[in-house]
């Protein structure tokens, strides 16, 4: 096999801790249009609190090589026409948060344009077929609804018996980076990088 150079230097995987369901100030570091799809795919990340930096920390912490934006920081928001008023409250959200802010419908002027999030924990079906948990954004808010609490805490999302017994009669896949952690300490033992996560827009 091929030798990996300056091993005694090469660091072992961090292990973070899920964040907790609660009201998040955020701000978007990227913004990537998908007009196939109709979608935006938004990364962001926390800057406020004891979780300040929580997403970048992970990205910087990722030794692969192609490495990626984690999955639990990437928005998407669609805008297609039945999508139209979701998407417009997001936007909303996005301008009560920024002072003198305007959509004009340029998708990198949202980039370090501020947002309040409210995040919760989703059941998932891992490639193995079994059930792990992971964060989700559930609301965006103004990051004045956030500041004043006016908002509700999510309860765990399950996931639903019907994708769950669709799931389970695909074959096995066995990858070495499946995410199967159980998550009852809230410390993800597994990789926090975890790319197998649907888009809701496919």
């Amino acid at each position: 096999m091929k030798k990996i150079n300056d091993w005694e230097n090469v660091q072992e995987p961090t292990k973070f801790k899920r964040l907790a369901p609660g009201g998040y100030i955020c701000t978007i570091k990227d913004v990537k249009d998908v007009p196939e799809k109709e979608y935006l795919e938004i990364q962001f990340d926390i800057v406020k609190g004891d979780e300040k930096g929580y997403f970048q920390k992970q990205y910087d912490n990722d030794t692969r090589v192609n490495k990626k934006w984690p999955n639990a920081g990437i928005l998407r928001r669609s805008y297609s026409d039945k999508s139209a008023s979701f998407f417009k409250g997001f936007i909303t959200s996005i301008e009560k948060s920024n002072k003198n802010f305007t959509w004009n419908w340029d998708e990198n002027k949202l980039k370090n344009k501020y947002f309040g999030a409210v995040i919760g924990k989703e059941e998932y079906l891992t490639q193995k077929g079994k059930k792990g948990v992971r964060n989700n954004v559930v609301f965006v808010y103004s990051t004045e609804t956030i500041e004043n609490g006016d908002f509700e805490v999510p309860q765990l999302k399950v996931l639903s018996a019907t994708k769950a017994s669709n799931q389970s009669t695909k074959p096995e896949f066995k990858s070495p980076f499946d995410d199967d952690a159980n998550d009852t300490d809230g410390v993800v033992t597994d990789s926090p990088f975890d790319d197998d996560e649907p888009s809701p827009f496919d």
